[in-house]
């Protein structure tokens, strides 16, 4: 693909989707869950979460973490 269209059809908001799909092509790496570490199928990720209240729950993670 040239280096033009490349630019036309750039979505910032899917970088992170072609990375995982990448890595997950024919299910050689499973990602691993960030706060338990154990690996998950991204089949499993059914639901969701907004936004706002989800930067608010994670933040009160990462802080209790940091305590622990």
């Amino acid at each position: 693909m040239s280096r033009k269209k490349q630019i036309a059809n750039y979505k910032p908001w899917l970088v992170v989707i072609k990375k995982l799909e990448k890595q997950y092509r024919g299910r050689k790496m499973i990602p691993n869950c960030p706060r338990c570490s154990e690996p998950f199928y991204l089949e499993e990720l059914v639901q969701w979460t907004g936004k706002p209240y989800a930067d608010a729950r994670i933040k009160k993670w990462r802080e209790q973490a940091e305590t622990d």
